[in-house]
């Protein structure tokens, strides 16, 4: 990695392929790749962009990797829970707010 693109900047592919002398094919499908490894995200109509990667999200990936790997399925699905959680309590919240947009209700405390 060489942080030239930093979180959420739209990659080229037009420059990508001109650099990497290759069609916009190869491109697309390695940078599809990327997006299946949680690398990049694709968002429809617009292109790709760098996804956020720190240290500790390259660390879990690889932990619970290993744990599949080693057959832990128990410790795997531990480590799986504690990624979905907070993302559960931004969706709950959402929820409540689209709501409180729909019925003009009070917004219950949010977990």
């Amino acid at each position: 990695m060489t942080l030239k693109l930093g979180p959420m900047d739209q990659i080229d592919e037009e420059w990508l392929g001109k650099k990497l002398s290759i069609g916009p094919t190869p491109i697309r499908e390695a940078l599809f790749r990327l997006n299946a490894k949680n690398l990049v995200a694709a968002v429809r109509g617009r292109g790709f962009f760098v996804r956020d990667i720190t240290l500790h999200s390259i660390k879990d990936h690889q932990a619970l990797i290993d744990l599949i790997k080693q057959g832990n399925d128990i410790e795997a699905a531990k480590v799986i829970s504690e990624h979905v959680k907070p993302f559960q309590r931004r969706v709950n919240h959402l929820k409540k707010w689209i709501a409180w947009k729909i019925n003009g209700t009070k917004i219950p405390d949010i977990e």
